[in-house]
């Protein structure tokens, strides 16, 4: 029986399913179960994502390197079940390094997505709300979507919303029940880089061994997160990351990866574009997170400052 026009299968969805885990960096990363908070129980400490949410929706302001060119991202999918393609290797703190290798399901043909566990999973399904609108930014984006999510046939230029802005999203319903969630603006971040190569610009982080990896930024934002994400290269276009190392924290102007995760993180030289496989940039992201039901699905709206630069380590 074929699908209906509003929920669909496709062999893309195996690369969509990590497209919003990976703060930004589409199907070259990936995530798992969620983070341990590393800030104290604060009420106005945020709230953190939730990466296995069905619905995940981002309105994000993006620059690369510390002089970077801001420009808008807006979008999002509806993916059940959203599934995870990492293994968490090593966890301390508010940090983790998790790693992917490839499911093997055996000699028999796997239609659908072959886990690291050797289960043959059917392919999930991309499910749609109707027409969704982003309101609250410079201008207000309507959405209608298609069989592989809420994409924009265009990405606003320039700053989307001010710290603390209500940002909206509603969705008119459709196989998924209509719903409202809104989330605040946040400032931007910002982190000292390094030009490593002549002529590029500063938009390098240096992962040294033998020490832990402080980065700090001014001013903090109380009542909201901030997310890190080191990322290796993947094994082929589309692929999840072979390796990244992730923290969530409360906003309080710093955080640090342990020492023992940056030494086990694998060896990433420099590379400015790659051929044969996806070298996607790390991140550290601002965010305020909200959440709201629509039927029996969960919906998460996240408004961000994304800082994206390349690694160098060892």
């Amino acid at each position: 029986m074929s699908p209906l026009p509003d929920q669909r299968r496709s062999p893309l969805l195996a690369c969509l399913a990590l497209a919003l885990m990976a703060v930004g960096h589409g199907c070259g990363g990936g995530g798992g179960d969620g983070l341990p908070d590393g800030g104290e129980p604060d009420g106005d400490a945020g709230v953190p994502s939730d990466p296995s949410a069905e619905g995940q929706f981002v309105v994000a302001e993006v620059v690369l390197g510390e002089d970077g060119t801001p420009y808008g991202s807006v979008f999002g999918t509806i993916i059940s079940p959203r599934l995870g393609f990492h293994t968490v290797a090593m966890e301390q703190g508010a940090c983790r390094l998790s790693t992917y290798e490839p499911g093997d399901c055996g000699p028999d043909y796997c239609d659908g997505i072959c886990d690291t566990e050797g289960v043959c999973r059917p392919y999930p399904l991309s499910l749609s709300a109707g027409v969704v609108t982003f309101s609250g930014l410079a201008q207000d984006i309507t959405i209608a979507g298609n069989e592989y999510g809420y994409y924009p046939d265009f990405q606003p230029a320039g700053q989307l919303f001010d710290p603390g802005d209500p940002v909206g999203l509603a969705a008119a319903g459709a196989a998924v029940p209509a719903f409202e969630v809104a989330a605040s603006g946040v400032g931007p971040i910002r982190i000292p880089l390094e030009r490593f190569a002549d002529g590029d610009p500063d938009f390098t982080l240096r992962l040294e061994d033998g020490a832990d990896l402080a980065l700090s930024w001014t001013p903090a934002e109380p009542g909201t997160r901030v997310r890190l994400a080191l990322l290796t290269n993947n094994r082929g276009h589309g692929f999840p990351v072979d390796a990244l190392i992730e923290c969530d924290v409360a906003d309080t102007g710093s955080l640090t990866v342990p020492r023992e995760l940056v030494e086990a993180f694998p060896e990433k030289p420099y590379q400015y574009a790659c051929a044969g496989s996806d070298c996607p940039t790390s991140s550290l992201v601002r965010y305020r997170a909200a959440t709201t039901a629509a039927g029996d699905h969960d919906i998460e709206l996240r408004v961000e400052s994304q800082l994206q630069f390349l690694i160098v380590h060892p």
